[in-house]
């Protein structure tokens, strides 16, 4: 299943949340301050 996650803080549980998802085989795309490259200011 493809999952779309979003956080506009890089916080610890955000980061749980998308390796949990990936690692109980879901496809898990990354939104806001979780996106490699993207500046939240």
């Amino acid at each position: 299943m493809r999952i779309s996650v979003s956080s506009d803080m890089d916080e610890p549980v955000a980061r749980s949340l998308v390796a949990l998802l990936r690692e109980r085989g879901h496809e898990v795309v990354s939104h806001g301050a979780l996106r490699p490259g993207d500046d939240p200011r």
